[in-house]
């Protein structure tokens, strides 16, 4: 029974729940081994850590929504170039002029 080594709940060791699961497989009958298939009584308390978290009730389309509200794509934002006057991204050199904040700080034909 190694599979069942270091994959149950965080309380207790690996080995320790396999300890634990390898007595109730000894004790059951051997029906249990012939059919291939385990009875649920066997593993009730180590199965009980497995289950995933699930909501108790349908979220809302409220509630839906507003987790949504921040989703959306933004506007790119462009402000007026000082020197030329043409739209650039704020804090971005200009494509058109290669001015940043009042200088040049690269020559057109390199942008």
């Amino acid at each position: 029974m190694t599979f069942l080594t270091n994959h149950f709940p965080y309380s207790r060791t690996g080995q320790e729940s396999a300890n634990i699961v390898r007595s109730r497989l000894d004790s059951a009958p051997e029906s249990v081994y012939l059919t291939g298939r385990y009875p649920s009584a066997i593993f009730s308390s180590a199965r009980e850590h497995y289950f995933m978290a699930v909501p108790k009730r349908k979220t809302t389309p409220s509630r839906r929504n507003m987790r949504r509200s921040h989703d959306s794509l933004q506007t790119v934002r462009q402000t007026e170039c000082t020197n030329c006057g043409e739209l650039k991204r704020p804090h971005h050199i200009c494509q058109a002029c290669g001015h940043y904040h009042g200088r040049e700080v690269a020559e057109v034909s390199s942008l």
